[in-house]
This record gives structure tokens, sequence and C-alpha cells, in this order.
């Protein structure tokens, strides 16, 4: 958890966000473990950077065994893969900011 209790994400906003960050990188710039759990979780304050991939374990074993993102030991870090570039193309981000953008058709959808 982090440190701020206040702060809350979904895990399908969270995922998300990591995917959208390691769509930018290229090949050979990984993710480490607490990068993840900072782009994940963007207003929270972690009191170290292994409280931020503490926080992140769960979103990345989840991501990993969906297949969308893979651990390299060279180079180093967690990568996205084609599977999670292509979750990426078709869905977009599941918050309240997107639903407003789309014109609210999410909001429209879940009411």
């Amino acid at each position: 958890m982090p440190h701020d209790a206040t702060v809350q994400t979904s895990m399908a906003d969270a995922q998300h966000r990591v995917l959208e960050v390691l769509a930018c990188r290229n090949d050979r710039d990984g993710l480490y473990p607490s990068t993840i759990g900072y782009c994940a979780f963007p207003g929270a304050r972690f009191r170290t950077p292994q409280g931020a991939a503490f926080a992140s374990a769960r979103l990345r074993h989840d991501m990993e065994a969906k297949g969308v993102i893979v651990w390299r030991s060279n180079p180093r870090g967690y990568f996205i893969t084609a599977a999670g570039r292509r979750a990426l193309e078709v869905s977009p981000p599941a918050s309240p900011l997107a639903s407003k953008e789309a014109g609210g058709a999410t909001a429209a959808m879940k009411a």
C-alpha cells in the first residue's frame, strides 16, 4: 500500500499507466519494480523506493500472468510485450477523466 492511504487507484488504471510508460520506452530501457510503483500510483508518497516496489508487487504479478509485461535480465527491467501493446490499443484508461473526455460514454455504460 502506498504510504498515503487517501490515494486510491484502480488496478485497471494502474496497469494502463504502466503500459503507457513502457510503450514509450525503447528495448534497452526497462523499468525497475520501484519505478513501476511510482508510475502506477503517481499521487502516492512512498517512504523508500523499496516501498514503491512492494506496493507494485501484486500489479506486476498480475501483469506478468496476463503476458503484457516481462522481466528481462539483460538489459535489466520490465518490458512491454506484443500482447501488452495490443491491450493498450484496445483499452482506454478507465478513469473518470477519460469518461468525461469521451462524452460520458463510460459513465453511461456503467449506469
